[in-house]
């Protein structure tokens, strides 16, 4: 059975849950918050960007990964985690773990209920991570990234 989402958690904590469910969590100063369901166009952005990042990867950086559902600490906030849409990352492949310590690529696709969050505190987030090379927003409503 699943364990009820306690009201704070540390980020192992929250690493560790399961509400036994499908839902996707982001962990924001220690509170588990649901993550919206996957809509169709912006699932397909991602599956493309996910394909076509994935080939030049197996080209020229077969030591690199692309990953979709993984996520990353906060360099702010200990106990805060983000799952963006898409990471690279070169490090060791480490299939337990949902954490991504040194990505080098993270995109988001941007959708009415997310953008101001990713546009304005997540991307503040992410370019606090030193490995980090590249940050992509995608807005799939117009023709823009």
């Amino acid at each position: 059975m699943a364990d009820a989402a306690p009201r704070r958690m540390t980020l192992a904590e929250f690493l560790a849950w399961n509400d036994g469910t499908d839902t996707r969590y982001e962990l924001y100063d220690g509170q588990p918050v649901a993550m919206s369901p996957t809509r169709w166009a912006h699932g397909e952005v991602v599956a493309r960007l996910a394909r076509t990042i994935g080939n030049r990867l197996t080209e020229h950086r077969p030591d690199c990964s692309v990953l979709i559902g993984p996520g990353v600490q906060s360099r702010r906030r200990a106990n805060s985690y983000f799952a963006p849409d898409l990471l690279v990352t070169c490090e060791p492949r480490n299939a337990e773990s949902p954490l991504i310590e040194a990505p080098i690529l993270l995109v988001e696709v941007l959708s009415d209920s997310t953008e101001s969050n990713d546009r304005i505190f997540k991307l503040q987030e992410y370019q606090l991570l030193p490995s980090l090379r590249e940050i992509v927003l995608i807005d799939p409503r117009r023709v823009h990234a």
